[in-house]
C-alpha cells in the first residue's frame, strides 16, 4: 500500500511541468524570472511548513473509540503516521477548485511537429544542470541523517529540526538570486548559486566538525535555492513559443530521474565508505561539471528575444486597434 501511494504521488508529481509550462505561455520573458521566483518561494514554504505539520500531527493522540459505526472506523485509521497523508489529501481537494476556476487556457499559436529544441546546445546546458542538482540533492539528503547521527550522535527530533531550518534556508536563498538577477543576469547568477552549492560541498568534506557542517547547509541551502528559481526562467527564455508548455515539462522530468538516482548514490556510497565523504567528492565533482558546461554554452543561453518578438508585436498591435477604436 506504502509503494502504491508513493507511485500514484509520483505521478501527480507531473504537475510541476504543467505549471512550469502554463507560466512560460501567460508571463512574458521581461517578467518571468520574477514569476518563476515567486512559485519557487512558495514551493520552498512548502517544504519548510510541510515537515513541520508532519510533526505536530505526531503528537496528536488516536482514537481509540470501540465503536462500530463508519465514522468511529474512518476515525481509528486516523494515526500519526496516516494524519499526514489524509491532510495532504484534503489540501489536493481544497486547491482543486482554484484550478478549475481560476486557470484558463492561454493562447497558442498553431503546433508544428518540426520543432525540435531539445538538440541545442543551451537547452542540453540546462537539462543537464537540473538532472545533475536534483541528483546532488537527493544524494545529500539519503545520506545526511546517518550522517549526523554516527558523527554528532543526533537523534531524529533534531534532524527533523534540521530539516526545518534548511527549508527556511531556502527562502533567503531565493532573495539573494533575484537581488543578484537583478544587478547582472540569470545566466551570472545561476553559475553564483552553482558555486556556492559546491562550496557547501566541499566545506563538508572530511570533517567531523558541527559548525563546519552547519555553514554547509547554509550554502548547500542558498546555492540550491538560486538554481531552483533561475533554471525554469532561463529555460522558458531560450525555448521557442511553440510547444513551449511540452518543452517545459522536460526540465522537471529531467530533475525527477536525478531524484530517483540520486538516493542509491548516496546511500551505496555511504553504506561502502561508512563516512559521506566520498559522494561528497562525487557531488563536487559533478557540481564543477554542471559549472563548466553553463560557462561553455555561457553565449548561447542569452534569451532569445527574437522568438517571441512576432507575439509581442501582435499583441501590441491589438491594444493599438482597441485604444483607437
Amino acid at each position: 500500500m506504502i509503494l502504491s501511494g508513493r507511485i500514484v504521488s509520483g505521478v501527480g508529481k507531473g504537475v510541476i511541468g504543467i505549471v512550469f509550462g502554463y507560466i512560460a505561455q501567460v508571463i512574458p520573458p521581461k517578467e518571468r524570472t520574477a514569476g518563476y521566483i515567486k512559485a519557487s518561494g512558495m514551493g520552498s514554504l512548502g517544504l519548510t511548513l510541510g515537515p513541520g505539520i508532519a510533526g505536530l500531527m505526531a503528537f496528536l493522540p488516536p482514537s481509540h473509540s470501540e465503536n462500530n459505526d463508519i465514522l468511529d472506523k474512518i476515525l481509528r485509521t486516523i494515526t500519526p503516521n496516516t494524519l499526514p497523508g489524509y491532510f495532504t489529501a484534503l489540501c489536493c481537494l481544497i486547491l482543486l477548485p482554484f484550478v478549475l476556476i481560476f486557470f484558463r487556457n492561454p493562447e497558442t499559436s498553431p503546433k508544428k511537429r518540426n520543432v525540435r529544441p531539445y538538440l541545442r546546445l543551451n537547452v542540453f546546458a540546462c537539462l543537464l544542470v537540473s538532472l545533475g542538482m536534483a541528483f546532488n540533492m537527493a544524494a545529500f539528503t539519503s545520506f545526511v541523517t546517518p550522517e549526523t547521527y554516527h558523527d554528532y550522535d543526533w537523534g531524529p527530533k533534531i534532524n527533523g529540526l534540521l530539516f526545518f531550518c534548511f527549508g527556511l534556508i531556502l527562502i533567503p536563498g531565493i532573495v539573494v538570486a533575484k537581488f543578484i538577477e537583478n544587478c547582472t543576469n540569470d545566466r551570472i547568477s545561476l553559475i553564483v548559486g552553482l558555486a556556492l552549492f559546491a562550496a557547501g560541498i566541499f566545506c563538508d568534506i572530511f570533517n567531523a566538525s558541527r559548525a563546519r557542517f552547519i555553514v554547509a547547509m547554509v550554502l548547500l541551502g542558498l546555492g540550491y535555492a538560486m538554481q531552483s528559481s533561475l533554471l525554469p526562467a532561463m529555460f522558458s527564455k531560450i525555448l521557442p513559443k511553440k510547444n513551449i508548455a511540452v518543452q517545459m515539462a522536460w526540465l522537471p522530468a529531467l530533475g525527477d530521474i536525478g531524484r530517483i538516482t540520486g538516493p542509491i548514490y548516496g546511500s551505496y556510497m555511504f553504506q561502502r565508505n561508512k563516512d559521506s565523504s566520498w559522494a561528497e567528492v562525487g557531488m563536487g565533482i559533478i557540481t564543477c561539471i554542471l559549472i563548466l558546461v553553463l560557462l561553455v554554452s555561457y553565449k548561447s543561453l542569452t534569451p532569445n528575444d527574437s522568438l517571441w518578438a512576432t507575439t509581442t508585436v501582435q499583441k501590441e498591435n491589438k491594444e493599438n486597434v482597441a485604444s483607437g477604436a
